[in-house]
């Protein structure tokens, strides 16, 4: 690598003393900072953007002179030459093995384009091209970069990361394209672009831009701008590009057309021109083509060319096609004309491709507004079966979970397993939801309706009553006979029950004499022991919900589920809450995720839980639940037990292997929560909003107060930097305990590689701030001013592990977190 290319990247990119010495000292040792020094300094005194001197602190590895904005502003400048081209021109790619100034190299491929002058841009366009270079690094650049050239280059970038990288910033990218102009036509481009590939990003994008809709505080032209693209996508302008290839050896005059790669059957018979079925591509990327003139037309000569079937009234749940689209090319297309061979389906008619997923998610949301007429549990619980079980007459439907990666469609959803979540306000559920794993959500096949009758559990039912009324006597069943048992080994020995003895003579030995079924009672009740399962509590249903194990919750349910036996079955799990702006707890979830990442790539054993937000209106969305995990309060509630007491019944004696791997895994998530609610200010942390999973873990959830915002009307009362109990401690052995210990090496690591990474968290939160009026933004440009202080950039590690057991001793002994913890039992009843 240059020397040049090295002191530039170090001076421009790296902002501090540590930082700058790391990459310096540790990456590219062999550089030459003296001569690198002098030619960039005189590089930039003939742009007049330096005097001389300015970079004597460059060889002593002091930190930069200028912060992120001004070498924004420097790249501004120092690409004044190229001012007057066009924005959308790419830069000219170079050989990265000729490391010449620019002039001296050959001319780039496309002959239309400038050679790239001598400035800075060059250094950057060598990081762009390097291995280095990834969404984190364009994202950052894409925000503050005022030059429209990088803007540009930056912006086709996209189309080159994976769809996984880039959805990862989508409200970042959301909020740039509606506040800042200079990007907002580059990005309109790359959202059409992936609407017309994926019905999911296009729903997601959707319901990003609606919920951001919702801000009238907004200028009339974001709004308009937010607006005008959300209406492309919801009047289906937005479709994939399609061309025609005429089948001339076939009778009927069929066809199959090309899109993105995959063929489709298309009919002829209402005579359409060719001419009118072709599509052209240049449309689609023409920048000032925003209102995609035309494409409307074209759908409609589509709809005249195959009988579309649609619901009368869409979103209907009486209707029992609610989440119907009225498509049936799947059908028409499962067999090929010809050979009757069994070909991949694709829909070409103008079905609508959004309103039956968009439906389904309306349906679900609507359910917790329905809920909120209800002040009692008992009342909202009958009314969310009532409304699952009319639901369920709509499916099974070509909708699915977006907050899900498998492909999935939609079969059958439990109702009886559904639970209504703790919440004065609101009214969110947990909810169960049946899917069958296929190819393509949309176009598969569904399979056909099943009765939601089990003739098993029916004998179990009707066995049950019928004992019920023999021991009483009565007339009506006993209450504790009337819910169907659903042990396994229970119903085997109801169905083939063994009333003979077995005897035999073993090894000489007296002969035994058992039974065979008690000996299966036995086996049972020790598997039942083992598991720990709390019993359900009407006034916390979740807690016996979410504390019997995943894997036995979903053979249970397999074996009652008519789609049990299908082998591409799979139960998904999903909370619905609305009522509320979760664009606050999707930018915590993004954090959580990059810390997760940060940590994972220094190998820093700390343990995270990330859990997924989909935001699907600016009303409410969909979160992922954490399985196999209860709250401490949840704990405490149901068995009477302290937190080390409630280890030991859990997972075994202190020295056993169970028990210390349980403690260990509690100390690692424990650090690794601290450092997050100290970065980005996690407050409201009460025992109900930590979680405790089955093998230790500590989960924070609910990041509802985060950075500025507070309980109480910001009234800031939780001033501890993070929650950290006497309880915990003790948990982790007492503080001369050497768990205790590592649990502040693990603070100290985990620290100085957040700091490391300080700008991926910072740009994940300045994007969002710009033009919000969140709470957790409250204070302004202040928020980030405190967020980036909060990394202690200017400190040693020595000052840095100072300040980290400061932090651990003032929390422990935070007299404020006990009087929050007092004040939730008394108020909300959280132990």
């Amino acid at each position: 690598m240059d020397d040049n290319l090295v002191a530039f990247a170090v001076w421009e990119s790296q902002r501090t003393k540590e930082r700058a010495k790391q990459v310096l000292v540790c990456s590219w040792p062999e550089v030459d900072t003296k001569r690198a020094k002098r030619e960039l300094e005189e590089e930039l005194k003939k742009k007049g953007l330096l005097r001389v001197g300015d970079l004597d602190c460059f060889p002593c590895l002091h930190s930069a002179k200028r912060d992120a904005k001004d070498n924004s502003e420097l790249l501004s400048t120092a690409s004044s030459d190229n001012s007057g081209e066009s924005a959308s021109v790419d830069f000219a790619m170079t050989d990265e093995r000729d490391c010449s100034p620019p002039a001296a190299q050959a001319q780039p491929d496309d002959q239309n384009a400038p050679a790239i002058s001598q400035s800075s841009n060059y250094w950057l366009m060598r990081l762009f091209q390097s291995n280095l270079f990834d969404m984190d690094i364009a994202i950052g650049y894409l925000y503050s970069s005022k030059d429209r050239d990088i803007q540009a280059y930056l912006a086709n970038k996209l189309y080159e990361f994976r769809d996984e990288d880039v959805d990862f910033y989508l409200p970042q990218l959301i909020n740039m394209y509606l506040h800042m102009d200079s990007i907002s036509g580059l990005l309109h481009k790359y959202f059409l672009h992936r609407c017309r590939n994926s019905i999911l990003f296009s729903l997601k994008t959707a319901w990003m831009l609606a919920s951001y809709s919702s801000d009238t505080w907004l200028p009339s032209l974001y709004l308009q701008r937010g607006q005008r693209l959300l209406h492309l996508i919801r009047s289906e302008q937005v479709r994939p590009p399609t061309r025609v290839e005429i089948n001339v050896n076939h009778p009927t005059g069929h066809c199959r057309s090309h899109s993105g790669g995959e063929f489709r059957t298309l009919s002829l018979a209402a005579g359409l021109p060719l001419g009118d079925l072709m599509v052209d591509r240049a449309l689609y990327t023409s920048s000032s083509s925003l209102a995609l003139p035309g494409l409307e037309a074209r759908s409609m000569s589509f709809a005249n060319t195959l009988p579309v079937r649609y619901p009368s009234v869409p979103g209907d749940l009486h209707s029992g096609r609610a989440f119907d689209n009225g498509c049936e090319c799947v059908l028409s297309s499962e067999k090929n004309i010809n050979d009757g061979t069994v070909i991949t389906p694709h829909c070409t008619c103008s079905a609508p491709r959004l309103q039956a997923q968009d439906a389904f998610i309306r349906a679900l949301g609507n359910i917790c507004s329905k809920m909120l007429r209800h002040t009692s549990r008992a009342h909202r619980t009958a009314q969310l079966y009532a409304e699952l079980t009319q639901l369920n007459l709509n499916l099974p439907a070509r909708v699915c979970l977006p907050s899900h990666e498998c492909v999935h469609q939609v079969v059958r959803i439990p109702s009886s397993e559904a639970v209504v979540l703790n919440s004065k306000t609101k009214a969110p559920y947990l909810v169960h939801i049946e899917v069958l794993e296929c190819a393509d959500t949309f176009l598969s096949s569904l399979p056909q309706k099943l009765l939601d009758v089990n003739s098993r559990s029916a004998k179990l039912v009707a066995e049950q009553v019928r004992l019920s009324i023999r021991s009483d006597g009565s007339g009506s069943p006993n209450s504790a006979c009337s819910i169907p048992s659903t042990n396994g080994c229970e119903e085997q020995e109801d169905i083939c029950p063994i009333d003979g003895q077995y005897q035999g003579d073993l090894d000489g030995e007296e002969a035994l004499s058992f039974c065979a079924g008690e000996v299966r009672r036995r086996l049972c009740d020790e598997v039942t022991v083992t598991t720990r399962n709390f019993s359900r509590d009407p006034e916390d249903p979740s807690a016996s919900v979410m504390k019997e194990p995943w894997s036995e919750k979903e053979n249970r349910i397999r074996e009652n589920s008519p789609y049990g036996q299908l082998p591409n079955w799979k139960l998904l799990i999903v909370i619905v809450k609305w009522g509320d702006d979760l664009r606050q707890e999707l930018l915590s979830a993004q954090l959580v995720e990059q810390f997760k990442r940060v940590w994972e790539q220094e190998k820093i054993a700390l343990c995270v839980r990330p859990y997924k937000v989909l935001i699907c209106s600016g009303e409410g969305g969909l979160i992922e639940p954490v399985c196999n995990a209860i709250s401490i309060h949840q704990i405490k509630k149901q068995s009477k037990k302290s937190l080390l007491q409630y280890f030991r019944h859990e997972f075994g004696d202190q020295n056993s292997e169970r028990f210390l791997n349980a403690q260990k895994n509690f100390v690692q998530s424990c650090a690794a929560y601290c450092l997050i609610c100290y970065f980005i200010q996690v407050k409201d942390r009460h025992n109900g909003n930590i979680l405790l999973d089955s093998e230790g873990h500590i989960i924070h959830i609910d990041f509802g107060f985060i950075l500025t915002s507070s309980p109480g009307n910001n009234l800031r009362f939780e001033n501890s930097p993070f929650k950290l109990t006497a309880e915990f401690v003790e948990v982790m052995g007492g503080i001369d305990g050497d768990l205790y210990k590592y649990f502040k090496f693990l603070m100290l690591k985990g620290f100085m590689a957040a700091r490391k990474h300080m700008d991926k968290f910072v740009q994940l939160v300045e994007i969002i701030s710009t033009g919000s009026q969140l709470p957790c933004f409250g204070h302004g440009p202040t928020t980030i001013k405190e967020l980036k202080q909060r990394f202690h950039m200017n400190l040693t590690e020595e000052q840095l592990e100072s300040l980290v057991n400061g932090m651990i001793n003032g929390s422990v002994h935070s007299w404020t977190t006990k009087i929050y913890d007092q004040f939730q039992y008394l108020t909300n009843g959280i132990l």
